[in-house]
């Protein structure tokens, strides 16, 4: 399904980021991870559309090892 508009930010989090904000398609790819104070940062890429774009993150806590 292609999309005329990209999809709103809270739309994009809501799917979780399992697809293309531009075509809507499951084709994409994540580059390594870039993290550091709190925040980090991954480049996306979709094998469909050929966009190019950068999912944020924020820290929300931890998780204790068993």
């Amino acid at each position: 399904m292609k999309r005329t508009v990209p999809m709103s930010q809270r739309r994009y989090r809501k799917e979780g980021g399992a697809c293309c904000p531009f075509c809507g398609s499951e084709q994409i790819e994540g580059q390594d991870v870039t993290a550091g104070g709190g925040y980090a940062e991954q480049e996306q890429a979709c094998y469909d559309c050929d966009k190019v774009w950068t999912d944020t993150y924020a820290l929300t806590g931890y998780l204790e090892e068993q």
